[in-house]
């Protein structure tokens, strides 16, 4: 009788062995493997910081006449580093047609913001996006934008988020420095 109830319980502790065995090795086939030179410091360090932008940490900075431009979070100029920008649009301000080497994700937060695409500024192709819309503009896309109101629009992407005019000649930024 002994001798029956010590296979039995041997048994059952084999199998219990053996199943935790493979628990444990699903468990690790489920994780990545942790690189040989990562450490709970260098992991919480790729990891990004909270952050909560409020309006009035806005600095405004004149972007092109009746536009001001306002950072939000991030770098647009690092290669692959998120950024989100607001653009404040006075009535009547305008963007010529340009493109990005990357896709804009841009959100209409007041106003009414109006877009189009193509080769130069058409109100005739522009459609009225009223607050809360959403638009995607693929990188490379020929688009450009205005308002009659005013809008505030908040622009998100990833570096580097560069404006690339249609037309050369109507890049702000150089007006500026020919009249200077």
């Amino acid at each position: 009788m002994f001798k029956n109830h010590f296979s039995k319980v041997l048994t059952v502790a084999t199998y219990t062995t053996l199943c935790i065995a493979l628990t444990n090795g699903q468990e690790s086939a489920k994780k990545p493997a942790a690189s040989k030179t990562e450490t709970p410091a260098t992991t919480k360090a790729a990891m990004p910081e909270p952050f909560i932008g409020t309006p009035d940490k806005i600095k405004w900075v004149q972007f092109a006449p009746g536009i001001e431009y306002g950072p939000v979070h991030g770098n647009c100029d690092k290669p692959g580093a998120p950024c989100v920008f607001q653009l404040r649009f006075a009535a009547g301000g305008k963007i010529p047609a340009h493109w990005h080497p990357v896709d804009e994700n841009v959100t209409v937060i007041s106003g009414t913001f109006m877009a189009g695409m193509g080769d130069s500024y058409d109100e005739s192709k522009m459609m009225s996006l009223p607050a809360g819309t959403y638009v995607l503009m693929p990188r490379h896309m020929h688009h450009f934008a205005g308002t009659k109101d005013g809008a505030l629009v908040q622009v998100h992407g990833v570096g580097p988020f560069k404006i690339n005019y249609v037309n050369p000649a109507d890049d702000p930024s150089k007006a500026a420095k020919a009249s200077d």
